[in-house]
């Protein structure tokens, strides 16, 4: 009887547990802590449920703000942005406060500039903020300046971050900004404009200047071929006293292609800085990117 009174009071104490890894029902604070620890374990979908149900239950305008927020978060962090815009949208019917009103213009500049629509960004940033966000709208100030090519403005929002915030996430985070940004300004540099004259001048030479030697090389023979080709065409029909049809299409393409291989060669300057870019400044880029709060 004593055992079998244990075994059943075993099964209730079991049977009252929370499943492993999910928090005990009827306990909002756990459940946000559970949701927060799966955000920052990169589980975006299951924390996203977990506040989907926390913003369902919400009591009051403040809870319910929220969940919606970090639900609007764990979109941004997992690149549904368009999940993010409309999470943060709901979020703000229940903001209040210029404190909550701020949490949201940063979470949707960080949504922007995560879809990589500057003016935008730029645009969520514009709106006065309270002191609280200063140091972290510092921040994303900054990399909407580089984003536009503005590298001394950034740096100086970067030093203004640095000074506010000594010692924060933030300040940390600013500080490899300004780091990548010096790095960006030492970078390597193509002329699309110089790549494009050049290639005026001598076929595939702008793909040269550019790093592309096997392009150059493909558009010098190819502009030689079709040049030699012109011009056969030419003294054929001007021997034989015939029309110039076939030299006239001939040169035709030859000028098409001649047309092409100097767009071809700004577009490939462009393609050098944008990829030495993107080195440089991608991977600090991305930090900001992934800020959590």
């Amino acid at each position: 009887m004593t055992k079998a009174c244990l075994l059943l009071a075993a099964v209730a104490v079991l049977w009252a547990l929370p499943a492993e890894g999910q928090p005990a029902e009827g306990q909002p604070a756990d459940r946000e802590a559970f949701g927060r620890s799966l955000l920052g374990e990169g589980d975006y979908f299951r924390a996203i449920t977990v506040f989907k149900e926390l913003a369902f239950q919400a009591q009051t305008p403040e809870d319910r703000f929220r969940f919606r927020t970090l639900i609007g978060q764990g979109y941004r962090l997992s690149r549904r942005y368009d999940l993010a815009i409309q999470s943060l949208g709901l979020a703000t019917v229940d903001a209040a406060t210029d404190e909550q009103r701020d949490r949201v213009d940063l979470q949707l500049a960080l949504v922007y500039l995560g879809m990589k629509l500057t003016p935008q960004a730029g645009l969520a940033l514009s709106r006065p903020m309270g002191a609280a966000a200063t140091p972290l709208r510092g921040l994303l100030r900054a990399v909407v300046a580089v984003d536009q090519g503005k590298t001394q403005e950034a740096k100086t929002e970067l030093g203004l971050v640095r000074q506010g915030a000594p010692g924060s996430r933030v300040a940390e985070v600013a500080v490899d900004l300004d780091g990548a940004v010096r790095s960006l300004e030492a970078a390597p540099h193509r002329s699309p404009f110089l790549a494009a004259a050049l290639s005026t001048v001598v076929p595939g030479a702008g793909q040269l200047y550019a790093d592309h030697p096997v392009d150059g090389l493909q558009a010098l023979l190819l502009l030689a071929a079709l040049g030699t080709t012109s011009y056969v065409a030419w003294r054929w029909e001007y021997d034989d006293g015939r029309p110039y049809v076939w030299t006239g299409i001939s040169w035709s393409i030859t000028a098409l292609f001649y047309g092409s291989n100097i767009v071809g060669a700004h577009r490939t300057a462009e393609m050098y800085n944008l990829r030495a870019r993107e080195v440089t400044w991608g991977q600090a880029r991305d930090r900001v990117l992934d800020l959590r709060f």
